[in-house]
């Protein structure tokens, strides 16, 4: 009976690792090390699951490995075997020198516009999105892009490495969650704006402080030709629900013109330099409150605005 007991015991390991095996090979390098923790060798483990021992330390090695590799192994998108090892060949192979276009329109795309979903950069380059995503990934893989895992879709934005080779720096810390909320939202306005006016571009922040406008938060100021002509609109992204008269207040204000990196010789309100107004407005009811500040107060306004509602892009995860 001790020996039939002691049969099936093993069947039922034997079973549950091959189990484990074809899921993930992580669990399966836990399930060995649960085995190990009840003071078996590595031959005696290799016996109940029908490996060899060799085999086994390759398992067990897996959990000394950092988590981010831990995760690629139990995704399957590096081997059980020396997955380091495999991890630097696949970077090797897409060093500076074999950038693809692809690659080299998605960095230079990301040294622009900071942050970037992978659907914004397909519309950016005019790719399709499995295109994109492919060598967005291939660009993760070899340290050129980051990942923030905890926004959905995800956000990715370059890497020291890969801000060094566009001449850009970039931030130690990954902004608030509001503030690349913010910087998305606008790529998608951009991208809408572009299917009427191809040229639609917002200037960045570094351009404005030179101009001696210094945009508040949502403010954002944008260039597009309508009619033969460069017009500059103020875009005003409200993702927390600003009151309506901030638009008067925005427009009227007077800018600080002793930032160290403005002359302060130049126009310093928005009312003085754009001819319309965009408020965008990621809460529908609240967009109709904006509509009725705008028709109730026109001449206060001086400057055609128009209200539009933009769904918010992601949710925390």
């Amino acid at each position: 009976m001790g020996a039939a007991r002691q049969g099936k015991r093993k069947s039922r390991w034997r079973e549950g690792a091959l189990f484990l095996m074809k899921k993930n090979p992580i669990e399966m390098a836990k399930y060995l090390a649960s085995l190990k923790d009840g003071n078996k060798t590595n031959a005696e483990i290799a016996a109940l699951v029908d490996l060899s021992p060799s085999q086994i330390s390759r398992y067990l090695q897996l959990l000394t490995l950092p988590e981010e590799i831990q995760a690629h192994v139990a995704a399957g998108s590096l081997p059980v075997t020396q997955p380091k090892r495999a991890l630097k060949r696949r970077e090797s192979t897409l060093r500076y020198s074999a950038l693809s276009e692809t690659h080299w329109a998605i960095i230079n795309e990301l040294s622009r516009v900071v942050f970037a979903t992978q659907t914004q950069l397909a519309d950016y380059l005019d790719r399709s999105v499995s295109v994109a995503r492919h060598a967005i990934n291939e660009l993760v893989d070899a340290r050129f892009l980051e990942a923030h895992r905890e926004i959905r879709p995800y956000v990715y934005r370059l890497s020291s490495h890969g801000a060094t080779i566009t001449g850009t720096t970039k931030p130690r810390h990954w902004m608030s969650a509001n503030a690349i909320h913010q910087r998305i939202l606008r790529n998608t306005i951009e991208l809408e704006l572009r299917n009427k006016h191809p040229d639609a571009r917002f200037v960045e922040r570094r351009q404005c402080w030179k101009q001696g406008l210094f945009p508040s938060i949502g403010e954002h100021l944008l260039n597009r030709t309508i009619d033969g002509k460069t017009e500059r609109s103020l875009v005003l992204i409200d993702d927390y629900m600003m009151a309506p008269n901030r638009i008067a207040h925005c427009l009227h204000r007077h800018h600080d013109k002793e930032k160290s990196v403005s002359a302060g010789t130049l126009v310093l309100r928005w009312t003085d330099v754009v001819s319309r107004v965009l408020v965008c407005c990621t809460d529908e009811k609240h967009a109709g409150l904006h509509e009725q500040f705008v028709q109730n107060n026109q001449d206060e306004l001086s400057k055609p605005v128009i209200v539009t509602h933009v769904p918010p892009l992601w949710e925390l995860l």
